[in-house]
């Protein structure tokens, strides 16, 4: 009896510290995914592999940097949830700056003109690597619990933000007009571009 509840109390106590990184109530939901990856995959299988590694511990070097949960990956697209708006911005943000300076394994696939370097007329590297989209969506998801208690968001609120992922093109990042008018109203994170605002 004994050893049973001390497992329920342990239980009940990883129970509690998983929770608690868990964002709750208005959450920013955020889609991420690479562009053409299927086809890269057949084409190069080898150099998307170690692309992919790469490409993995960038996002969840920012997700952890910019307060973030990883809700859970799906082949190469992250499902990551935010308590706070500019969180999600500073995320969504930081990661593209990051796949931009990121040393990417040499290969046939960083030849494409798809992924091979783009330099400005003055020297500044404007496009090199994967390219991926990121969408976002602000709004009060249900919540559900593994038996690991690893939660996972349902709803609409989480279709929407899925759509919303699937306008952008790679290298991009769209926001729900919800998003985007919270984050309008506040300021833009340290060393941001200026928002741009276009309806899709």
């Amino acid at each position: 009896y004994q050893r049973r509840v001390h497992g329920v109390c342990r239980r009940t106590r990883r129970r509690r510290r998983l929770l608690s990184c868990v964002p709750t109530g208005e959450v920013v939901l955020a889609f991420t995914d690479i562009e053409d990856s299927t086809t890269l995959w057949e084409e190069h299988p080898d150099d998307m592999a170690d692309c992919l590694a790469l490409h993995n511990e960038i996002v969840r070097a920012e997700i952890l940097r910019c307060n973030g949960y990883e809700v859970k990956t799906v082949g190469d697209s992250f499902f990551v949830a935010f308590n706070q708006a500019e969180d999600a911005a500073s995320f969504a943000l930081r990661l593209q700056q990051a796949l931009l300076r990121a040393s990417w394994p040499d290969g046939p696939l960083m030849q494409r003109p798809a992924h091979a370097p783009v330099w400005s007329d003055t020297g500044e590297l404007l496009w090199y690597g994967l390219r991926v989209r990121v969408g976002m969506h602000i709004g009060t998801p249900g919540i559900e619990l593994d038996q690991d208690f690893r939660a996972d968001y349902i709803g609409p609120v989480v279709n929407f933000a899925a759509r919303v992922e699937s306008t952008a093109r790679g290298g991009q990042v769209c926001l729900s007009a919800a998003l985007a008018m919270r984050l309008q109203a506040q300021a833009p994170p340290p060393h941001a571009p200026p928002w741009i605002v276009t309806r899709l």
